[in-house]
């Protein structure tokens, strides 16, 4: 077993005619449910353990209903086996119910060639800093090292700001470098960017989608969420991703709920 959690607790075993199973541990779980970046990142593994290409490229993951803490099935199915990039579709069960879907291809970041342009430059965290997330019953937090700009973090401690925003940066507690397999739990890791608009309360995850850029070097990550719609209980929330030598390692969009009213 390994000596890091993030990897016991992705960990797959199997893959007979494409069939991995896996355990979700309640270490990850936001009000007792497994955190969805956590999910993607078992999924992600058996599809790693199922390509010949090492690294995902992109993932879209729609979640179907919530898991819950126990054994779960994914299988994987091979849509597409190609020279330079594979695609596949996987399916996660639990309990006799599909519960998430997730298309991903895998390709080789290190054999790319081509025109290279970045238009994107890390975000400056200014002290001084909270540990704090949120208010909600989670074990997931325990899981890592946070540093919030206090001025960011007012709606995960009860005072929002008003602005569409959150950003922080976030290592293993374990002292586990990041990685590809890493970068859905980073993605989907800080408090949402509805708690700062009033919104604090669970907000379920519909899709989400992740592009992997470049392997991330060691150390802490920063991440940058931001939201630009909320419509009728829905809202949108980006996502940058930026390792500690200040290069962009992943982007991710969501889709959520919105599950209570606004702060009176």
């Amino acid at each position: 077993m390994s000596d890091y959690v993030f990897d016991a607790d992705t960990a797959v075993a199997g893959g007979e005619d494409g069939v991995f199973s896996a355990n979700l541990h309640d270490r990850w779980t936001i009000e007792q449910v497994p955190n969805g970046g956590y999910t993607m990142s078992v999924m992600l593994r058996a599809c790693q353990e199922a390509s010949e290409h090492p690294d995902p490229l992109t993932a879209t993951a729609h979640f179907l209903s919530p898991t819950s803490p126990g054994p779960v099935e994914v299988q994987v199915e091979v849509v597409k086996a190609g020279r330079s990039t594979s695609t596949f579709a996987a399916a996660l069960h639990q309990d006799g119910r599909e519960r998430v879907r997730m298309l991903t291809t895998f390709g080789h970041l290190d054999s790319r060639s081509g025109p290279t342009h970045r238009y994107l430059d890390p975000p400056e965290l200014e002290p001084p800093f909270t540990q704090q997330r949120s208010l909600l019953i989670q074990n997931f937090p325990n899981n890592f090292h946070f540093e919030i700009p206090e001025r960011l973090a007012g709606g995960a401690i009860g005072k929002p700001t008003g602005e569409p925003e959150i950003a922080g940066r976030m290592a293993f507690a374990d002292g586990r470098d990041p990685d590809l397999l890493a970068m859905p739990v980073f993605a989907d890791g800080l408090p949402p960017a509805a708690f700062n608009l009033g919104y604090a309360a669970w907000t379920p995850t519909i899709e989400l989608t992740i592009h992997f850029w470049n392997h991330p070097a060691p150390g802490p990550v920063t991440v940058w969420l931001h939201s630009a719609v909320v419509e009728g209980g829905y809202h949108d929330e980006s996502g940058d991703i930026w390792d500690s030598e200040g290069r962009l390692v992943a982007r991710s969009r969501q889709f959520a709920r919105i599950l209570v009213a606004p702060d009176s």
